[in-house]
């Protein structure tokens, strides 16, 4: 009676749906009583922030200023003495705020005392961080909110629900095989037309040959996996042993770009013929299904795919009949299957836009629309029709699959398993991803989900050991256009090399063939297995992908070990997991190591482009607050030395680092001074240090006008911390400015540093010389 009455009494119109829990409902009840002017606050479980059946609720009251602050702890320390260790549960308080104050994974009241664990968010940063599900973000530290803001500014979320026709990977997100709804296609032994079922414990980052099944008489089933060894993956004939195999028509009929019900209706006409059944009753749907799709197609060609996909049927009826005589004439067989339905011209105006919108994905070509016509003229019809789908399900079927491990944890080594493989069978454990872009952008997307920047971000956001869709959706991804061809130079043949160390991903090698550095004689064979090679080519990979999000050198070591920069007890952790086990294996953090100096490595490097142009032309004007590109140029600089410094800086603060630019290189490392030199002309920096100081404060003004820069107050002083919105187009803002404001701080520091010791030693003794 309860729950009938919260969810259908209208009364709790935010926590009234789903699995309605008391909690929820009294959070709402507060949310109702409380006026405008008025707060509210109580304990409940963390889960009103995190849970997807309570997303509405939070979604409210985050993204409405209702949400002042939220205070989550864990029970391990038994705040609660009766209450189990590992319940959660949240001090939440609501009422009128521009900004929300956060304080997570607390064990003791103490930790809300803790500024290093407390940060906040605006109703803009709830969006821009989960603007799908709303739900509450969840950090261990202020530094660790701040960094993740800074990456999904640098880049927007996969996949939007509000705008559901913006893809600009193309991405298709999907599984193909049940391990228990579709067991009954599995077979335990190999055979012809089988292929190997892949689960999600045999794959992991670059790696497809990952773990093998072993034959194990003790364990249930009589297999168990194991690791391969280093000896197996040196064997590039080396292929895994799965548990089951299952029929390769089963893999087409999933991945083929084709109807479903094409792909239906061949796999029952295959069934039909295995068991010497006659194909009389499976032909009329296959012929109905392919009558659907060149019916549809024609429909698109005749009406234009945008009116198709706007369901609009302007125009539709004067083509149903030149549509109707084209079946008959060309695709008779498809004709006469759907008169023999009943279909009539009016039904047909339904039906075709219907069919036409269904097919968008699995449009025809002009050759393929000739071959099916040129079929029906042959006899037997029967088995040049079958002979031409089986062609076009291989075919249409990608050469390659990609996939993710669908259990993941913050707490491993990494968190975003994600793998190329062959084209095989795939269970749930493992779902797969399908983008239409080039081979070579594929590969660069690989390249990102593997990634360090990209998996630290995943371990802010999992809350669970499920990966699911709406995680995915929701993490930041570089788009297509931020790859340009000195990037793909540079990514795909590192992910080449790691990937292709075996025979069965050679049509992934031949579409990646201009990427490969080897001779022509040396592409038919795979890359060797070499373990510390492959760390040396990963670690390239992440220094890389970092500066293409747009990270400092201080943001990608506090990514690989916070404690390295903030010390040993500030309360975030990273990749501990890894680091641990890396000291245990090779007496040292082997990644941390390697990935700096690739960076090091990377900034070194002569500057040899310019600066990409912005991507919309500025205009600017002698009247305005940002007047010439180099004051562009100013403005972008400011913006990385705010995001830089965490704590916020005043104007002075930041007119003063930027006259130190002056003299910045002769307090850092020869190699850093370099780079510093470098970007400092590319960037203007010397000028803007001489002669732009003045500007600094209305192109701070303008900064924070349009929400580059946020106001706040400090010490009786306004100071600036990076806000929400991106730079706009008066605004030069380019990942060298990181390099730039990363250096500038380093050489203050070092500066006072050194003045400090100076006057240390002037405040010593003199030592007497000579005689008294």
């Amino acid at each position: 009676m309860s729950k009938h009455f919260s969810r259908e009494s209208r009364r709790y119109v935010l926590t009234g749906a789903g699995d309605v829990n008391t909690y929820a409902l009294f959070a709402e009840t507060l949310l109702q009583a409380t006026s405008s002017r008025g707060r509210a606050g109580f304990i409940v479980p963390t889960g009103i922030a995190t849970d997807e059946s309570t997303s509405a609720f939070f979604s409210h009251v985050a993204t409405g200023s209702r949400l002042a602050s939220l205070f989550d702890f864990e029970n391990s320390d038994a705040v609660f003495p009766s209450v189990h260790r590992s319940y959660k549960f949240s001090l939440l308080t609501l009422g009128a705020a521009t900004q929300s104050e956060f304080v997570c994974f607390a064990t003791k009241t103490e930790h809300l005392n803790d500024e290093r664990r407390r940060f906040f968010l605006t109703p803009d940063e709830f969006a821009l961080i989960n603007p799908n599900s709303r739900t509450c973000p969840v950090f261990r530290s202020k530094r660790d909110a701040e960094l993740t803001k800074k990456l999904y500014r640098a880049a927007p979320v996969l996949l939007r629900d509000d705008e559901p026709s913006t893809n600009p990977w193309g991405i298709e997100l999907g599984r193909m095989l049940h391990m228990s709804d579709d067991s009954d296609s599995f077979q335990s032994l190999p055979g012809e037309g089988l292929v190997a079922l892949y689960e999600a414990k045999m794959v992991h980052q670059f790696d497809h040959r990952w773990a093998t099944y072993v034959e194990a008489p003790d364990k249930p089933g009589g297999l168990e996996t194991v690791d391969s060894s280093p000896v197996q993956k040196a064997d590039p004939a080396f292929t895994v042993r799965p548990r089951y195999w299952v029929p390769e028509r089963e893999v087409l009929a999933r991945v083929a770009r084709v109807p479903t019900r094409v792909a239906r209706a061949w796999l029952a006409w295959h069934a039909a013929t295995a068991q010497a059944a006659t194909q009389d009753s499976a032909l009329p749907e296959l012929l109905l299904a392919l009558a659907a799709w060149v019916a549809g197609e024609l429909f698109t060609r005749a009406t234009g795919e945008l009116e198709v996909a706007e369901g609009s049927q302007k125009r539709v009826l004067p083509h149903i009949a030149s549509i109707e005589a084209q079946l008959k004439a060309s695709f008779e067989p498809l004709s006469k299957a759907l008169l023999g339905t009943g279909l009539t011209t009016k039904q047909a105006l339904t039906e075709f836009p219907k069919w036409a919108l269904q097919n968008l994905d699995a449009r025809m070509s002009d050759s393929e629309l000739e071959a099916m016509g040129q079929v029906f003229k042959q006899m037997p019809m029967e088995k040049a029709l079958l002979d031409l789908i089986d062609e076009w399900l291989d075919r249409r079927s990608p050469q390659w699959l990609f996939g993710f491990r669908n259990i993941a944890r913050s707490t491993d080594e990494r968190s975003f398993i994600a793998s190329v493989m062959p084209r095989l069978g795939v269970g749930h454990s493992m779902p797969l991803y399908q983008v239409s872009t080039a081979p070579e952008l594929a590969a660069a997307l690989l390249g990102m989900l593997t990634s360090l920047s990209f998996d630290y971000v995943v371990r802010q956001k999992l809350g669970g050991t499920n990966m699911t869709f709406g995680y995915v959706e929701q993490f930041p991804t570089l788009l297509p256009k931020h790859f340009e061809k000195t990037d793909l130079d540079f990514i795909v043949p590192r992910v080449l090399e790691l990937t292709f160390t075996a025979h069965d991903l050679r049509p992934w090698a031949d579409a990646l063939a201009a990427f490969d550095p080897r001779s022509a004689t040396e592409r038919d064979q795979p890359f060797a297995w070499n373990p510390p090679r492959r760390a040396q080519l990963r670690s390239e990979l992440d220094a890389y992908y970092a500066r293409l999000y747009g990270l400092t050198r201080d943001e990608l070591r506090y990514i690989l070990d916070p404690a390295d920069v903030m010390g040993p007890d500030y309360p975030s952790e990273t990749f501990r997991v890894l680091k641990n086990s890396e000291m245990r294996e090779f007496g040292e953090y082997r990644t941390q190591r390697l990935v700096l100096q690739a960076w090091d490595k990377l900034g070194a490097a002569p500057v040899q482009v310019p600066l990409a142009a912005p991507a919309v032309t500025s205009q600017f004007s002698e009247l305005g607050m940002i007047r010439n590109e180099e004051e562009a140029l100013l403005a972008g600089l400011i913006v990385a030395l705010v995001e830089s410094r965490p704590e916020g800086s005043s104007v002075s603060e930041l007119q003063f680092l930027v006259a130190r630019s002056a003299n910045a290189a002769q307090y850092l490392d020869p190699s850093d001074a370099r780079r510093f030199t470098e970007l400092s002309s590319l960037l203007g920096i010397s000028n803007a240090a001489t002669q732009l100081l003045s500007r600094a404060l209305p192109i701070v003004q303008r900064l924070e006008s349009v929400g580059v820069l946020a106001r706040q107050a400090r010490a009786g002083e306004a100071a600036f911390t990076r806000g929400e919105a991106v730079p706009p187009g008066d605004v030069r803002l380019v990942p060298e400015h990181g390099d730039v404001a990363r250096l500038l701080v380093a050489a203050e520091s070092r500066r006072l540093e050194s003045d400090r010791a100076g006057t240390s030693d002037s405040e010593q003794p003199s030592k007497s010389s000579g005689t008294r």
